[in-house]
């Protein structure tokens, strides 16, 4: 009984780091792209200023733009091997509190081995089997 608690508890954790995530990654995602727009509009301004003889804003705005639809792949596409990388690099710094700690504890299969009161850093991998020792968890120091 007290697994399957365990068990529901770590699977809502799961679904509320996810959903936390993903609300991450739309924010700076939009964030990159309203700063793309802005200085690309300037770009376009300063060059149609000095002169219309070379359009030399377009390079700037075809490189950028390349990063620009890489950060939405990663951000839109869920399925992809960007955006699990970067869910597990976002978890591994994510700092949570004792309670979220039992509940990864049990989703990594690992003993409780940190020193209670204090937050700490963990990393959950995703597809980590029970009892796989989560090299990325460590004690926080501040």
């Amino acid at each position: 009984m007290e697994q399957a608690e365990n068990q529901l508890r770590s699977q809502k954790l799961e679904s509320q780091f996810r959903l936390e995530f993903a609300d991450r990654q739309r924010r700076e995602f939009g964030t990159h792209l309203v700063t793309y727009l802005i200085i690309n509009a300037f770009l376009l301004a300063i060059n149609l200023l000095t002169g219309i003889q070379e359009l030399w804003f377009v390079f700037p705005l075809l490189g950028w733009g390349i990063g620009l639809a890489i950060h939405a792949y990663a951000t839109l596409v869920k399925s992809g091997g960007l955006y699990r990388d970067g869910y597990e690099k976002w978890v591994a710094t994510k700092v949570v509190t004792p309670e979220e700690r039992a509940a990864i504890a049990t989703v990594v299969g690992a003993k409780s081995e940190f020193s209670e009161g204090r937050p700490f850093v963990v990393g959950i991998h995703i597809g980590a089997r029970p009892g796989e020792r989560n090299r990325h968890a460590r004690n926080r120091r501040d």
